[in-house]
């Protein structure tokens, strides 16, 4: 593991002090909890799912400490349907639109990659536009499972109300995250799963866990103006990758852009839904190669180029996307996920016990953490 310290090495750190939980039983607890909270026993398994492969590759801002409240708070204000009636229409040979009622947004994400997944597998490409979601966790997940069926995938998110756009005083799209999942041969799995503002939301609310101040460029509270009514309440307004203009901030708002259209706008789009703020939509892009043989070992010996770089000046290595993660992943397997005391108390509390050591995981399957591997 690198020892280079940053600021965003602060949020890799982990005090002495942290307590560590077996994924295994951190996975079953967050299910559990999920399934209290009204989800079918399949529909928490696969929200659970999802926030375990953040715990156990070190995706912090999207796992159980930042996730799991969110979500209970939202299964009880009912912002999440627990019995959604998901419709499913066919536009062409190639794409499918998918209204998720309000569904979790990895009950959503989940049928709307098996249909990609379907569609690639017969005609080379498959498209899934999907709608009225609720957050999903970590793209990576879903566009990894992709990977290792040997496809390409692109998964892409559309929020409201925190990213302020380059020139403006005013939030307007979401943190609209861009992801893409590559398979390789012998390899970590090339991975990119990143929001199009500087920080993700999750990032601020983990800042607050782990008493991490924030970067003094990644929020823009204080140069505000009026509020629009879709903006988030809970979060402060955020900046694009890149800060200002000077600095490519303009090329971040125009991903984030295209994460918008892709996601809201391609498929039935209605005017009233720009101003709901709770609804996220979602793009899914799946292709399956013509060589996956090809594709996979000009994709590892590209990753190998990168790897063979020479470090820049205060670094050990040069890092692809998703190597990182994978070494987290193989490390926290064994030594357990770190759970700071806020998030342990909370856990306890809504579990009602005085001590997670005396937490048995009452589920009836175990999860297959080489799922999550990448």
């Amino acid at each position: 593991m690198d020892t280079e310290h940053g600021f965003r090495e602060a949020f890799r750190t982990i005090p002495d002090h942290y307590h560590r939980i077996s994924l295994g039983k951190l996975h079953a607890a967050t299910h559990e909890i999920l399934r209290r909270g009204g989800l079918s026993d399949f529909h928490a398994r696969q929200c659970a799912t999802t926030i375990s492969f953040s715990d156990l590759r070190g995706n912090d801002t999207h796992g159980f400490s930042t996730l799991l409240p969110r979500y209970v708070n939202e299964l009880r204000t009912h912002c999440i349907n627990t019995a959604p009636e998901i419709s499913v229409s066919h536009l062409s040979e190639t794409c499918v639109a998918v209204d998720a009622d309000k569904a979790a947004g990895a009950v959503a994400l989940n049928k709307g990659l098996k249909l990609a997944s379907g569609l690639a597998s017969s005609s080379g490409v498959g498209l899934a536009f999907i709608s009225n979601a609720r957050h999903a966790s970590a793209l990576g997940y879903f566009a990894l499972r992709a990977a290792k069926q040997g496809m390409f995938c692109m998964v892409l998110a559309a929020g409201r109300g925190l990213m302020v756009p380059p020139r403006s005083c005013q939030p307007l799209l979401g943190t609209n995250p861009i992801c893409f999942a590559v398979p390789t041969k012998g390899t970590p799995t090339l991975l990119f799963d990143a929001s199009t503002t500087a920080a993700c939301g999750n990032r601020i609310k983990l800042a607050n866990l782990r008493e991490i101040p924030l970067h003094s460029n990644w929020v823009r509270e204080g140069e505000q103006a009026d509020t629009p009514r879709y903006a988030s309440i809970s979060l402060p307004m955020l900046a694009p990758v890149g800060i200002t203009e000077d600095h490519g901030a303009h090329k971040a708002f125009g991903l984030a852009l295209l994460a918008e259209v892709l996601c809201n706008a391609m498929v039935m789009p209605s005017r009233a839904d720009m101003n709901a703020k709770t609804k996220i939509g979602h793009f899914v892009l799946v292709v399956s190669p013509q060589d996956l043989n090809a594709t996979a070992h000009y994709t590892s010996a590209l990753l190998g180029l990168i790897e063979e770089l020479e470090p820049a000046k205060g670094y050990s290595r040069v890092l692809y996307p998703g190597l990182r993660s994978h070494e987290t992943a193989l490390y926290r397997r064994e030594h357990g996920v770190p759970i700071d005391p806020v998030s342990e108390e909370w856990l306890c509390e809504t579990l009602g016990l005085p001590s997670l050591d005396l937490y048995e995981p009452n589920s009836v399957y175990e999860l297959d953490v080489s799922e999550l591997m990448g």
